[in-house]
């Protein structure tokens, strides 16, 4: 895989920590390997495309610059769905953050429907629940 050994060395050269084997474990089990950035606290999930839902995630992927290089990442819609799909206790807690951040903006009826679809949406709900309960009352 003279491939991945050029994207790992890439990664490592940026400041990533970045372990191929990780991440060839990860393509041969079709499930996600973690890069984490050396200098901030950006965490990059990588995986192949495997199933209709990877092709749904990449074809609506959203483009955006950072520090002058631009870049593919997934829908905070997506992520929400396929963190509460991969379940860790992490993914968990990332789903949260990201759909407390990103709350006035995601599309709901959409993340609701890819929820239900992916067989999370109890999750989805027990998720919105937790938020609810540590946001501050308004007003």
């Amino acid at each position: 895989m003279a491939e991945l050994k050029r994207f790992v060395e890439f990664l490592k050269a940026n400041d990533f920590f970045a372990d191929e084997e990780d991440i060839q474990i990860a393509l041969k089990e079709k499930t996600h390997a973690t890069i984490e950035d050396k200098t901030s606290m950006i965490r990059l999930d990588i995986k192949g495309i495997y199933s209709e839902n990877d092709r749904l995630t990449i074809k609506r992927r959203r483009r955006v610059n950072l520090a002058d290089f631009w870049f593919y990442i997934a829908s905070p819609e997506d992520t929400i769905a396929n963190k509460l799909l991969f379940g860790s206790d992490q993914d968990m807690r990332d789903a949260e953050g990201i759909y407390v951040r990103q709350l006035d903006n995601l599309e709901m009826a959409y993340l609701e429907e890819r929820c239900k679809k992916l067989e999370v949406y109890d999750d989805f709900l027990r998720m919105k629940e937790r938020v609810k309960r540590s946001m501050p009352k308004k007003g």
